[in-house]
Formats: C-alpha cells, structure tokens, sequence
C-alpha cells in the first residue's frame, strides 16, 4: 500500500551567514543537545541549538577554513564525544572536525586533497569519505586523522558520494558523468571498484544518495533524477520535473521519499514507488543549494540568500500562522515573477528602491519588493518593520548562453547584451566557487563570442591575450580555458555639513605638488609627511601616490552641543551616558591633544552604538563627532585593540545613508578609519559599501558629498594595492572599487579633489593589473570622460589624466 503523502509546511528560518548557505545537517536523535550545523560561503560554520518545536538558537561560529565552506555531516554520539562530532568541507582542500559540544573551533584536520572538497559523510563506525575535484574519493580515519584509502577512477571532479550500510559499499558520481560502485574486499582490507555506469546522465553528476535496499538515487546537472538497482546500477527510473541543475538528492528516512534541490529555486518531493512529484516547493531565492533530512523527516534547505529553512510535515513543529501566511505570499511574488517575467518586464526604475522601506506597511503580512541595487528584495511587514524574506528571481532567457569546461566542470554562463562582461565574470567565479584568476579569461571569451562593443570602435574586438577558447561565438559556445595560476544650534550645525571646506586635511593633499614620487604615510593624526618630487620616475608612479587622506577640519563644539540636544531626546535604552557625554565635553574642546585613551575608547563604543540605533536625522553630530575620534592621537592604539566585526559594525552604518549630511559624514568616518587603522575593515565588508555606493545617483550629489567618495575610494584602493591584505575578496573588491571610480567620473565632477582623488585611485587599480585594465576598457564611457580632463583646468588633473588614458584604452 502506497504511503500517504502530508505536505511540507515552514518550521523556521535561520537567519545569520552573511554568504550563500551550501550545506546543513543535523543532531542524531540521541544526542543531548539538538542541533543543526550549517556552512556558508562565508568561510564558516554555524551551530544552532533547537530551543523548542520550531525555534534554534544560534550559538556559535566554527571557524577555521580559508575559503568557502561546501559541505557538512555529523557523527552519532559516542561516549567520549556525546553530542557527535561535526565535519566540514572546504575549498581550501581540506575538512575539519569539530567536537559538537564544543564547537567553536576544530579538534582535527583531514588533509591530503589537492583541490576543493565538495562533499563530506559518514563512513561506518569513526571513518569518512570525502569527494573533491582533485578526481579522488579518500576514506578517512577520524581518530587519527591519517587517509585509509583513496579511490581513484573518475576522469574528473568526483562531486558527490554515499556509503550503503547494509552491503557495505560506496558509490561515487563525478562530471565525467559517471557512476561508480566500490565494494569492500576483505582479503585486502580495501575497496575496490566492482562496477562504473558510464554516461549514468547527459551531464555532471552532482549528488548520490542510499534510498533503500536495493535503490541509490542520483541528481544532475541535466535537470534529473536517477534511481538505480544499487546492485547492478542498471537503471530504474528518471525523475523529470527541474528546470534547471539538480545539485543535491536526499532519501527521507523511514519513507519511500526522497527530496531534491537545484537552480529552479525549490525543492520537490518524490515518491519512488509511483515516481510522481509529490510536493513543489517554491523558495524565495534564486539557487537551493541543498536539501537535507533529519531523522524525523523534516527538511534542511540551504539556499543562495544566506539562509537556512526547515520544513516539517508536522503541525506541532509548523512556523506561526501569520510567518506562513508571509512566507507564502513573498513566495507567491517570486514564482509570479519567475514563470510571468514581470521584473523582467519592468525597468528597474518602475520598482521602488530600498528607500521604500522608510514607509511603513498597511497591513501586517503586507509584501513589498523593492530594487536593492539591482536585487530584487522581498519583505513583509509585521507590524513594526519590514522584514527580509528573500531574493525575487526570473527566469527570462539570457542572451548569450556559453558552456564551459572549468576544474573538470561543465557549468554554463548566461550573458546579456549590455552587462558588464566582468561583472557577470565575477558573479559566475562566486557562483561556482572558482579560481580567481579566471576572471580575466571569462571575461574576455564573453567580450569575444557576445560581440561586446569596445569604447574606441563599438564593435567586438580581439583579446589581446592568445584565446584559450573554441567555439564559433554562437548564442551557444564553450571553452575550456588554461589552468591557472539633523534644536536650533542643531539645525545651523548640520546647514554647515553641506559646505565645501577649502582645507580639510592636517596632512598635505598629495596633489597640490608635483604628481610623481609619493610615498604612503604611517597612519599618524597630526604630523604633515614630507614628500619627494622625483620628476624623472617612470616605472609604475601611480603605485606611489600615496598618502592617504582625512578630514580634519570641522567645529566640534558645536557638534558636541547638537548632540547633547539630540541625545536628551533619545530612549533611554539608546541615550549616552553623562560619562561619556562628559568625556565628550572636554574631546570636542580640543580633540587633536585629547590623550584619554580610555575615555577615547568609550567615546568610540558609544558613538558607534548611536550611530546604529539613533534616527536619521539625529545621527549627523554622531557621525561628525566619531570621524574626529578616529584620528585623535590615540586613536591607532584604541582601534588596534579593536576587532574586526567591530570594524564592520562601522561600515555597515554607511549603508543607512545614501544622500545628505549622513551620507557624508559616514563616509568620513571610513575615510578617517582606513587613515588611521586601514585593516579594522574587513575587505568583504568594503566589497558590500562599493556595491551600496553603485547603487547612488552620484550626478545628484553635491561637491561634499562627491569629495568623501572620492577620498574613501583613495584610501581604500591605497589600502588594498599597497598594504599586506590577505583576503579571497580583494579582487572582488578592487574590481568593484574600480566600478565605483567610474561611477563617480562619469557624473563629471568639478572639485578638483574630488577628481585628483578618483583619478588616482583609478590608476593605483589599472596601473599594474592586466585584469582591471580590461575591465576599464569595457566601462561605459570611461575612456571618453578620462580624456576629457586631459584637458581640465587643473594642471595636475590633467596630469593624472594624461598618464591614465594609455592604460584605459582598448588598442584593436
């Protein structure tokens, strides 16, 4: 008798990765502790600890890969690791294990992979087997960490693998569209390889999974699922019903169901006795990266908008009727807009942009979408705020499609006329968790067979690199690249915030002498540096400009009194104490010889928590006061004891902020920050402020406010071309720096700072970077606006101009 089928329903959502979610699991049903783990493209882990039926705590981070975070699995409890033991893999080619009751950092490594590892799982009684692209499966010993056995017969990236209890055998799937059985020998101690369908799937083979005795099920990138007679992996069945790659395939436990998820945005659930699709499930984002069960069948989904969703079939475990109701509805827009195309309808200036979210909603449950800089957003009101629910996609035909052959992948890349051929490039690399040195090489074999038009000439022309690439340059190609390498006194204040000041620095603006032989400062607060004009240097002098730049000058007693008006009128929850209030009296009366390091670090701490939590309006005399902070003599010490995600704590202020006195003053405070301690940021977290500032209308702001941008984008490319920054985002960063550089320009700013500042920080990117040159070449317009101050009347302009244009235009 065929089982009943009660659909899924949303249990809960976790909210806390800052990176698409790749992979979950979960608790044992013995372990004392329930919970589930999570990984991310944000290079960590997550332990959430089950509160109740439907709510988790999040606990703690797990750190310590170098790169993404790909895949999880835990162990059952045993009496020396009770609640089990946590395994991740990674990019960086390793897996780490982590004790689940204390899991803040790893207790072992796995190494021995040369490449990714891309899935992680349970291998009997304390062993593991790890897939990678390296082309080898490894079992692993988890005691001592050593490599029992690697498997090695797939002619490329083994992306999935199972081991089946009961016959004691591992099967392997890899993109060479292959399938493979090991058996264990006993005589050998070994497994060995008992039999490999060929072909097992027109595409790469992404998951395998043990549906039941007698049955293994994989998943594709061709859109199916394969159930096959686990003995002699001769076919059963194939499941159609995706739109698009199939990445994971799950058995749910104590049923004949097994659940899958892909690039379609949902999970469906199917029943392997009548082979029908049971449930669809829509998710409000663009990639379901994977699906897992739990021992009582409820569902871990893991998706691209940094979140995790459980699903359950029972009522006691069922989110809250009105977290339904608005989960549904964020999902009825999304599918609307996938499968009517009605984004793809719209110009991005029909849908409301994020300062929609100023407004409060009708309705509880009310949706609204709204244009986050080119991402469609959803949210739901519920009664207080607009609350985050997702991604809206759709699935409007791309104009170019290309496959390509990368890392023993075959994966394809959706191009449209008029994007940027590096910008989809980079999407593509973060997409797919690739090497960044391809970026130069996609986007070139884009600009090629796209027909990209080139500034000089508008039409396609050819690389300047030998082209790696085969394909005619069709709608329809392929490649396969070379492997790599605001009261009264108030008022009048915040008036003052939107003058131009003439002198606003202590230290000398590099630009006011001769353009060559620059030396980048020491991050000190009041000492001029000394420069050395070298007219004669030709080698790379734009790497040399350097050094970086503060604002200085303002009226700190009257901020001070400002503040002390606003803060009066504040909650108490959200007032600054009379300490700090008193600390504040005595370091706006003469900031540059304020020694209190102390009071220094409270008066930070306490700015930056009004900063976050006070209006709009009231934050100007905040921002201002806490730019000063940053470059008191003191400041480098108090900053340097400071941590990162506290850092990033001020960065992500900025993004409050698009126009006015906040919008300035914000971006001085990270001007005077990158001044003084550069490396307090994070550079994933600079990466998220250039995103927000391609989101302004910078022909609509004023000198001031184009000033700070200009000078926050001096300081951070100064930071990142010439500081020791170790991060997998600083090409993301300094190509996403060199978008803002020409969004600044190309709304053609008069202030002579403001395009010395620009300009330079456009060079010091280009000036040795093939990969960036070729990015600027493809930028709207940029080589016509750079030329353009070549003519300038500001001789050092024109200068900066002059030496810039070479390095910006595209030589057919």
């Amino acid at each position: 008798t065929t089982m009943l089928f009660e659909e899924y329903k949303l249990s809960a959502t976790l909210i806390g990765h800052t990176g698409d979610v790749r992979g979950a699991c979960a608790s044992s049903l013995s372990s004392p502790i329930q919970f589930i783990a999570t990984v991310s493209r944000d290079q960590k882990g997550k332990f959430w600890e089950k509160t109740g039926d439907n709510t988790y705590a999040e606990r703690s981070d797990m750190v310590g890969h170098q790169r993404y975070v790909m895949d999880v699995t835990c162990t059952s409890p045993t009496d020396h690791f009770p609640c089990g033991r946590i395994l991740t893999a990674s990019l960086d080619a390793t897996v780490l294990i982590f004790d689940a009751s204390q899991p803040e950092h790893p207790i072992g490594l796995l190494e021995g992979h040369t490449d990714a590892v891309c899935s992680i799982s349970i291998l009997g009684d304390n062993k593991a087997l790890s897939t990678s692209w390296d082309g080898t499966a490894k079992i692993w010993d988890l005691t001592t960490t050593a490599c029992l056995q690697t498997l090695n017969a797939h002619q490329m990236s083994v992306l999935g693998g199972c081991h089946d209890v009961e016959v004691n055998a591992i099967y392997t799937v890899s993109a060479d569209k292959t399938l493979k059985k090991w058996v264990f020998n006993d005589s050998s101690n070994e497994y060995v390889l008992f039999t490999s369908k060929e072909k097992a799937h027109n595409d790469v083979i992404r998951s395998v999974t043990v549906v039941s005795e007698g049955v293994i099920a994989t998943s594709s990138n061709d859109g199916t699922i394969k159930l096959w007679d686990s003995e002699s992996l001769s076919l059963i069945a194939t499941l159609e019903g995706h739109e698009a790659f199939v990445y994971t395939v799950c058995s749910i436990p104590n049923s004949p169901f097994i659940a899958s998820s892909g690039e379609d945005s949902c999970v469906k659930v199917w029943n392997t006795e009548t082979l029908e699709c049971v449930q669809t499930i829509n998710l409000p984002c663009t990639t379901a990266w994977s699906v897992s069960a739990r021992y009582d069948g409820d569902l871990l989904v893991c998706t691209d908008d940094a979140a995790v969703r459980v699903f359950t079939k029972e009522s006691e475990r069922f989110a809250s009727e009105g977290e339904l109701q608005q989960f549904d509805e964020i999902v009825e827009m999304a599918v609307a807009a996938r499968h009517q195309e009605k984004i793809g309808d719209l110009k991005k200036s029909d849908i409301a942009d994020a300062s929609a979210l100023q407004t409060p909603g009708k309705r509880v449950g009310e949706p609204l979408v709204v244009n986050n800089k080119g991402t469609m957003k959803a949210y739901t009101w519920d009664g207080t705020q607009w609350i985050y629910a997702g991604i809206v996609t759709n699935a409007i035909k791309a104009d170019h499609t290309f496959t390509v052959d990368l890392e023993g992948k075959s994966l394809k890349i959706e191009y449209n006329n008029g994007e940027n051929p590096y910008e989809v490039a980079q999407k593509f690399i973060h997409k797919h968790d690739l090497d960044q040195e391809y970026l130069d090489e996609i986007a070139q074999f884009i600009i090629k067979n796209a027909s990209v038009p080139t500034l000089e000439t508008g039409n396609a022309s050819t690389v300047r690199n030998p082209d790696p690439f085969t394909g005619s340059g069709s709608h329809h190609s392929s490649y396969t690249p070379y492997q790599p390498q605001t009261s009264s006194s108030s008022s009048s204040y915040q008036q003052q915030q939107q003058q131009p000041q003439q002198q606003e620095f202590f230290n000398p603006d590099p630009f006011t002498g001769n353009m060559y032989g620059y030396h980048r400062s020491s991050s000190t607060t009041n000492t001029s540096s000394s420069t050395t004009a070298t007219a004669t240097t030709t080698v790379s002098p734009l790497k040399n400009f350097g050094t970086t730049v503060m604002f200085a000058k303002g009226r700190p007693d009257k901020a001070f009194e400002a503040l002390v008006a606003k803060n009066d009128t504040q909650a108490d929850q959200d007032r600054i104490s009379s300490a700090v209030v008193e600390a504040l009296r005595v370091f706006s009366g003469d900031f540059a010889s304020f020694d209190d390091n102390t009071a220094l670090r409270d008066i930070i701490a306490a700015l930056v928590v009004a900063a976050e939590s006070w209006d709009g309006a009231d934050v100007v005399a905040v921002l201002d006061l806490l730019r000063l902070a940053f470059i008191a003599p003191g400041a480098k010490s108090v900053l340097n004891g400071m941590t990162t995600e506290f850092g990033d704590t001020i960065a992500s202020i900025c993004l409050k902020f698009s126009s006015g006195p906040q919008y300035i003053q914000s971006l001085r405070c990270l001007v005077n920050l990158l001044h003084t301690c550069p490396s307090l940021i994070s550079v994933s977290e600079h990466c998220k402020v250039c995103s927000f500032l391609l989101g302004i209308n910078m022909a609509e702001l004023k000198d001031p406010a184009l000033l700070a941008t200009a000078s926050y984008l001096q300081n951070l490319v100064i930071h990142t071309t010439t500081g020791d920054v170790g991060s997998e985002y600083l090409a993301e960063c300094e190509l996403t720096s060199l978008q803002v550089a020409h969004h600044v320009l190309v709304a053609l700013p008069k202030h002579a700072n403001t395009l010395l500042r620009t300009l330079s920080a456009l060079s010091m990117l280009v000036w040795d970077s093939a990969v960036l040159q070729g990015a600027a070449m493809v930028l709207r317009d940029l080589e016509s606006t750079v030329r353009s101050y070549t003519t300038f009347d500001n001789q050092n302009v024109q200068q900066v101009a002059t030496m810039l244009l070479p390095k910006i235009v595209r030589h057919n």
